[in-house]
């Protein structure tokens, strides 16, 4: 394992995703379509880097969109270090269609974002409606 994560960050990975299914975005440039490849290719970790204002949000979406569009079923967890960061990592994949639960303490989540917090869509689920209705009458 440890000879896999070396590997990983020096960028010596094998190969486990044909380049061939992988899109490359002409919105990118090519250190960001490289990311993503290097990404995908990652059985370990993958970390992607670099100063403000560089892509990395930008990186981090389409990575997303292309995981999710090579494996359908699958679920990712995306952390970031201040819910400024993922709010603003919430609203870019909503808007790329990716659906998304946000979870976090409701009051420090943007107003743009709260539609996709957990406890917002339980709410709103019409399921739950009837359950606290059955609740209420106990």
């Amino acid at each position: 394992k440890l000879l896999n994560l070396r590997n990983a960050i020096l960028g010596i990975l094998e190969t486990r995703i044909d380049s061939n299914k992988i899109n490359f975005y002409k919105e990118l440039n090519s250190s960001q379509n490289l990311a993503i490849e290097n990404s995908l290719n990652s059985s370990e970790i993958s970390l992607i880097h670099g100063p403000p204002g560089t892509g990395k949000t930008t990186t981090l979406i389409y990575l997303v969109k292309t995981y999710l569009d090579l494996n359908q079923n699958n679920k990712i967890l995306i952390t970031a270090p201040s819910n400024k960061a993922i709010d603003l990592i919430v609203k870019k994949l909503s808007e790329n269609n990716i659906k998304i639960i946000r979870v976090g303490n409701i009051e420090k989540i943007s107003k743009e974002v709260k539609d996709t917090n957990l406890d917002e869509k339980i709410l709103k689920d019409k399921e739950y409606k009837v359950l606290k209705k059955y609740k209420d009458e106990l």
